[in-house]
């Protein structure tokens, strides 16, 4: 999968030999990690999965080669943990660990196989949590003074939406090439972060302001790489799943762009929900809608409505009524990201 340096957070490897808080931290950030995990989810888990769970290791075996087998036990349920090596303190003695693994399980009530990812004693855990909650709400009353700012100096200019995209970032409406236009520099780039950040707060309040930092930086990133309008990604993702990294459709759709399981696989996803791989998935996804379709297309206008189309009721249907389906639920969703997508560019 071709991968872009996301701004300002360093790639995680998929197993940490051994974690300071910081570390235990850039592992939650990357695998979008917002809580504990209650050891009642390994029933309900198929598939992959990242989780993190507060528990309580009780022994250890170290093989030859330095791997080591933890038997850690989460609330009621003891389980087997592989890691390919362990710090002195985790396997000494009994220890209270907050711990992320990598869990896989096969189908619906097996016993998956866990792989340690990172741990740091629960003590450790509780002060990082402290320190954690203390940013997030530094970080979340900044966003909302600047998006109220932003509210302000828009209806003082008896405008609509958000403006201040339209002046910091290069135009490109629905009227010029779609992607033809965009970030130019890594600094400029970085200087949009706050005010996307803003808005996927605006949309999902729930979230926290750590992980809406990382969901502007992927959408800002991926959207340059790829030459698709950042404010079009955002419009999309926000009218798929508001925001939220972990909802799931009632037809299997996943994550911020709901993406469905052979689109995923199809680009080498290993996880959707994963709040990086899902807007790889989904910029790339809409790249190759817009491609296919401007070839078709009477116009910038017509290629857009029908990439949309392609990406909500599948290429198929598109090609086979010629454009745009004739379903209710497609015309609708056009209609509502191409509004906010209106919006979001200063048009509307």
């Amino acid at each position: 999968m071709a991968r872009v340096l996301t701004l300002l957070s360093a790639l995680v490897p998929a197993v940490l030999l051994a974690s300071t808080p910081g570390e235990f931290q850039a592992a939650r950030n990357k695998y979008g990690i917002t809580s504990v995990a209650m050891p009642q989810v390994f029933k309900e888990l198929q598939g992959e999965a990242f989780l993190e769970f507060q528990g309580r290791v009780t022994g250890s075996i170290k093989g030859a080669d330095g791997a080591v087998t933890l038997l850690v036990r989460f609330g009621d349920a003891a389980q087997v943990v592989e890691a390919k090596t362990a710090p002195d303190w985790l396997i000494t003695g009994v220890t209270e660990v907050r711990m992320i693994v990598r869990a896989t399980a096969s189908e619906l009530s097996a016993l998956p196989t866990l792989e340690h990812v990172a741990s740091i004693p629960e003590l450790d855990a509780v002060a990082l949590d402290e320190r954690v909650r203390a940013i997030e709400a530094k970080m979340a009353e900044e966003a909302r003074k600047k998006a109220a700012a932003l509210q302000s100096a828009v209806k003082s200019q008896s405008r609509h939406g958000l403006d201040r995209f339209a002046d910091t970032a290069p135009p490109n409406a629905l009227n010029g090439p779609i992607g033809s236009a965009g970030p130019s520099s890594n600094s400029e780039l970085v200087s949009l972060v706050p005010d996307y950040m803003a808005v996927v707060m605006d949309r999902n309040k729930s979230l926290p302001a750590a992980q809406a930092q990382f969901i502007a930086e992927c959408v800002l990133a991926y959207s340059t790489h790829y030459g698709v309008d950042a404010r079009l990604v955002m419009a999309l993702i926000q009218h798929e799943s508001n925001f939220n990294p972990q909802t799931t459709s009632h037809a299997g759709a996943m994550g911020l762009g709901q993406l469905m399981p052979d689109t995923a696989k199809g680009l080498g996803i290993t996880n959707p929900y994963d709040v990086e791989q899902n807007i790889y998935g989904t910029v790339r996804t809409l790249r190759g809608h817009l491609d296919r379709q401007g070839a078709l297309a009477k116009d910038t206008y017509d290629q857009l409505v029908r990439a949309l189309a392609a990406y909500n009721a599948g290429p198929g249907a598109v090609k086979k009524y010629g454009g745009v389906p004739p379903y209710n639920e497609t015309k609708t969703y056009i209609a509502r990201v191409v509004n906010t997508y209106l919006k979001l560019s200063g048009k509307q």
